[in-house]
């Protein structure tokens, strides 16, 4: 992933997704079926790797004592 990126939804039948992503230099929509459904592929991997909320708690809270 080289920078973070917003899935938009509509919620009429049929409506295509679109990815919005803002660079250094420029923002980008991503209107095609195989961009919104790469990042969309990209997002849910992301979520399974993360941690659970509790556990980032930890994570962060064990960083801040090592410092």
């Amino acid at each position: 992933m080289t920078s973070a990126f917003t899935i938009v939804s509509f919620a009429d039948p049929g409506a295509l997704d679109v990815v919005h992503m803002d660079t250094t230099s420029s923002t980008l929509w991503l209107e095609s079926d195989n961009d919104a459904d790469h990042h969309v592929r990209l997002f849910d991997r992301i979520t399974r790797l993360s941690l659970a909320q509790r556990n980032s708690v930890r994570l962060v809270d064990g960083i801040l004592k090592e410092l």
